[in-house]
This record gives C-alpha cells, sequence and structure tokens, in this order.
C-alpha cells in the first residue's frame, strides 16, 4: 500500500473532534497510576533527580473561537528529511495560510526513515473525506494509472 490511508481511522481520532482526548486509554490510565507510585516512592529525592525519570508538564488549553468557526480541513503534507523537502513543505504551508488563513491547517510530516531515493512526497486533505492530491511515489511507481504531470 503506497498511501498512509487507514480504514480503522474513526472521526473521533481526529485532533479536531470535539471529544478527542476527553476519555483516557488504558495505558494512559496505568501511566497515571504509575507516576503516582514513583511520585510517593521518590518523594524525599530532590526535583532534579525526579527529572531524570520522569518530567510533568501542564498545558493551558487556548480555544480560538475564529479558528474553531472558519476550521474547513486539514492538509498533511509527508516527506523524507531532506532539505528540499522541508523546505518545499515550508513554501506549501506559508502559501496555504495565505490562500486560507485559518480554514486549512497545514501539519508536516517528516518521515525519517525515509531516503530521498524513496520518493516519499505526499500530499493530501483530511476534511469529510481523505483526498490524496500528490503522490511523487505513486507517480514513479504507478505512472499507468497516474493522470497528473510527468515531474
Amino acid at each position: 500500500d503506497l498511501y498512509f490511508d487507514d480504514d480503522a481511522f474513526q472521526p473521533e481520532n481526529n485532533v479536531y473532534d470535539f471529544n478527542y482526548g476527553m476519555e483516557d486509554t488504558d495505558e494512559v490510565k496505568a501511566f497515571e497510576i504509575e507516576l503516582d507510585e514513583f511520585k510517593m516512592e521518590h518523594g524525599n529525592e530532590t526535583q532534579e533527580w525526579r527529572d531524570n525519570f520522569a518530567k510533568e508538564k501542564n498545558y493551558t488549553i487556548v480555544v480560538d473561537d475564529e479558528a474553531v468557526k472558519d476550521f474547513r480541513g486539514y492538509l498533511v503534507v509527508a516527506c523524507c528529511g531532506s532539505d528540499s523537502d522541508v523546505e518545499l513543505a515550508e513554501r506549501i504551508t506559508a502559501r496555504m495560510g495565505e490562500a486560507h488563513g485559518k480554514q486549512v491547517h497545514v501539519e508536516t510530516r517528516v518521515y525519517s526513515h525515509a531516503r530521498q531515493s524513496d520518493n516519499v512526497y505526499e500530499i493530501w486533505l483530511e476534511s469529510y473525506d481523505i483526498t490524496l492530491l500528490h503522490s511523487k511515489r505513486g507517480a514513479n511507481y504507478n505512472a499507468k494509472a497516474w493522470d497528473g504531470p510527468a515531474d
């Protein structure tokens, strides 16, 4: 399978779903129990010593009402870690920001294990459905089925 689509992905798994992350998974619950046990067992140690094993960070959630109202989709750029691929992803991100503002959020996924010769450069839009917009790999390996430009 040349594409990164996952049939098991449900709408509630989307980070933009209003119920996302509301319920803790079994793994999170087990981790929280283990962290509490660690704190009780090593409460007499210095914070610096405890930070070598576990750090806790509290985040403030800021809701941008304008972004929530205007949001229409999520553009994903998947590429290898080469400078040229990342630079192109940055240019796409800037252009989408200029053209669509807060309607489209752009995420760049850098696959560090991919090499330049793997031709991993895909762009897809995640909205109601997932729509593949560009696939460098698909163009190279499925040339007969590809109806886009040759380069």
